[in-house]
This record gives C-alpha cells, structure tokens and sequence, in this order.
C-alpha cells in the first residue's frame, strides 16, 4: 500500500514538461486503440493496445483531477488582474447582468433563425414558433432591465420592482401560451410539424437538449435566492426549453417518422407542455402577489 501511495505522490509531484509529454502519448495510445476498433483489426497487437490503453485513460483521468484545481487557481488569478472579469467572479449582482444580457442576446439570435427558416421554407408554423420567440425573447428582456436595476435605490423598492416583474412576467407567459396553443392544436389536427433542412435538426437537437438541462440545473440552483428577477428570467428560459422540446419532437417525427400519425403522441406533448408553461405562469402570478402585499407592508412599516 505504501508502495502504491510513494508511486502516486511521484507521479503527483513530476515536472510539468514531463506531465505534458506523459498525457499526449496517453492520448495518442487511446486514439490508436480507437482506431483498431473501427478498422476491425483483431491480432495480438490489438489487444496490447487495449490494455495500454485502459492504463492510459486511468493515468490521463487521475493527472486531470490533480492538475484542474491548480489550473482553475491560475485561470481565477489571472482573470482578476482585469477589472471587468474580477467584478464578473466577486460580484454576484454584477455577473447576474452580464449572463442575464448573454442569455437574451442568444435568444433574440434563436428567434431571428427561426424567422429566417421560416420566410426561407416558407412553414407557417416555423413562423408561429419564430413569433412566439420573439415575444418570449421581449418578456424576458423586460426581466433583464429589470436585473439590471439602479443603485441610487433602496432594498425594499428594487424588492418591489423586481416582485412586480416577476408576476407580470407570469401573466405575460400564461397570455402568451394561450395564443400558441391556437396554433398548436391547428398543426396537431392536420398531422404536420416543424421542418429544419438537412442535419440542421441534429444541431437544434443538441441546442435544445443543452438548453433544457441547464434551465432545469438553474430552477434547482435559484431555489432559495430572493431575487425576483432572476428567477422570471430562469422560469422564461425553462419555458422557452419546453416548446423548443416540442418543436424538436414534431421535427423529429417529420424527418423520421415515414409519414405515420403523429397526431397522438404529438397532442399529448403539447397538451403537457402547455399545461406545464401555463401552471408555471400561474404560479408566478400567484407568487409575484402574494409578494407584492407584503412588501408593500414592510414599505409602509418603513416610511412610519
């Protein structure tokens, strides 16, 4: 045991060039071993090279878990030798904006796509989607102005602003459901969907899969945080990962489906993802005034 602990801590404690070299020819070994795969080939040889490279990938994950903390250490040191990406890493607030304005120039850019795919494949219901983005993408600046809130006030009154946008935004989402599903339920009953051309689908697929896992991670991390704002605009985004969601399935069953009836499993998606965005609205609202009283209590109980 003791053997193994002095051989790790050599390893562990190696120059860097060394390090350097020892992970490039791991790399190099597991490629190889890749290749063997693909091509076939079954001699001896390939069996070395399996065994090589099962050392290689162990050696590779181990010098990565002690090298990344010291690598993040440099990385965190040298970005706050600049003023913008050191008030990015200490201040919350302030890295809350920027990802916030981040997060909305991205959505604008996915709703023009859509537009554009849309005037290009001449699909009204790529233009519906394109629609339904673009408002999406206006609720969820609104959030951000308000994210992005003036100092000069006080806590209760940027409180009260960013409860006040939260619920609107709650009844803005469930308003704007309401005038998608119109739209929905006219592409579920004549059996079509969403079009993207060529291995375009696999990027949106990708796209999407990333923007709902994220949404989701965030709804789990923004659950005790007090700031309204932030919340709307996560609650925007899982909304807009859900009809993306749906989109992606129609599109899906367009490019693969071989002309089957989609009206059931696509009926039954929508329906969800309706109902889900439209309880997520509700509980918004709900939420937002429930809020709204209180803070209004505690304004009063200030100013006395």
């Amino acid at each position: 045991m003791d053997k193994i602990k002095k051989f790790l801590q050599k390893i562990k404690n190696q120059p860097a060039v060394v390090t350097a070299l020892m992970l490039i020819l791991s790399i190099l070994v597991i490629a190889v071993a890749l290749y063997i795969v693909i091509s076939g080939y079954d001699g001896v040889l390939a069996y070395i090279f399996y065994g090589l490279s099962a050392i290689a990938l162990s050696y590779a994950v181990y010098i990565v878990i002690i090298i990344a903390p010291k690598v993040k250490g440099g990385i965190i040191k040298y970005l706050k030798k600049y003023k913008f990406t050191a008030e990015l890493l200490e201040n919350f607030g302030y890295r809350k904006l920027i990802f916030a304005i981040v997060s909305f120039i991205f959505n604008i850019l996915y709703a023009i796509m859509h537009a554009v795919f849309a005037i290009l494949s001449r699909s009204i219901w790529l233009g519906a989607l394109a629609t339904y983005y673009i408002a999406l993408s206006a609720i969820r600046g609104g959030a951000v102005v308000v994210c992005g809130k003036t100092r000069e006030q006080s806590e209760l009154l940027i409180k009260q602003r960013q409860i006040r946008s939260y619920k609107n935004c709650g009844l803005y989402l469930v308003l704007l459901n309401f005038a998608l599903m119109g739209a929905l339920v006219q592409m579920v009953i004549s059996n079509q969907g969403f079009m993207y051309a060529g291995y375009l689908i696999y990027v949106m697929a990708a796209y999407t899969f990333c923007k709902i896992t994220f949404s989701i991670i965030h709804l789990f991390k923004l659950k005790s945080t007090d700031d309204y704002s932030v919340r709307a605009i996560n609650n925007i985004g899982l909304a807009n990962s859900l009809v993306s969601m749906f989109a992606l399935q129609t599109a899906m069953f367009a490019a693969f489906g071989g002309g089957i009836d989609t009206r059931i499993p696509n009926a039954a998606t929508g329906g969800a993802i309706s109902i889900g965005i439209i309880l997520i609205g509700v509980y918004m609202f709900v939420k937002g005034y429930k809020e709204q009283k209180k803070i209004k209590m505690e304004i009063l109980n200030e100013r006395r």
